[in-house]
């Protein structure tokens, strides 16, 4: 046996029992001392108590508040998408590589991209998220990159819909016929 390979004795020290009588060490009072508020059961005085003195936490006043509409974003870094080798990436890809946390079913907190403080960034991608800030629209956009908002992809499918409204409200009835006859063959080759 040398010094390295000495091992403390495993002692299994026996529970303190108090209250067993003068004889034994803590018997009479049990370790709690003569009377006061803290030798009662249930005497436990809570941290923030000062004797009585205005507590620190009433002495100091209240300030601000928290806004109903305040907007909680999940954070995330150019400089950390430069990694992913992907030409296209969204909010499920960046879930799945650990970049951002994943929400919980009952509340989706949406996700910013927010610029490097160096402020570069070489990749040529297509991001999707929900935000992004001014800086970080620039470099992506400087390095032929797209930028894809859930607002962006509405507005398109609004102009689509709107574009169609706009040709068949152009369209003689004649037309308009023809196109639905056309469409009801179409249908029926289908089922077939």
């Amino acid at each position: 046996m040398s010094l390295h390979n000495i091992r403390r004795p495993e002692i299994k020290k026996g529970k303190k029992r108090l209250g067993k009588g003068e004889g034994s060490g803590p018997g009479k009072q049990a370790g709690k001392g003569h009377k006061g508020q803290k030798s009662r059961s249930g005497g436990n005085i809570p941290a923030w108590f000062e004797g009585g003195q205005m507590p620190i936490q009433r002495r100091l006043p209240k300030r601000g508040f928290k806004s109903i509409n305040r907007r909680e974003y999940r954070i995330v870094n150019l400089e950390r998408l430069s990694i992913i080798e992907e030409n296209e990436i969204d909010i499920a890809l960046m879930e799945s590589k650990g970049i951002i946390r994943k929400c919980s079913s009952k509340r989706y907190v949406p996700v910013k991209i927010l610029a490097n403080l160096d402020g570069k960034f070489s990749s040529k991608i297509t991001i999707k998220a929900d935000a992004f800030s001014k800086k970080a629209i620039e470099l992506i956009e400087a390095n032929g990159g797209k930028v894809i908002t859930p607002e962006l992809i509405a507005k398109k499918d609004n102009k689509q819909s709107h574009n169609r409204e706009q040709k068949e409200k152009n369209q003689s009835p004649a037309e308009a016929e023809e196109n639905k006859s056309s469409g009801d063959n179409d249908r029926g080759d289908e089922t077939c």
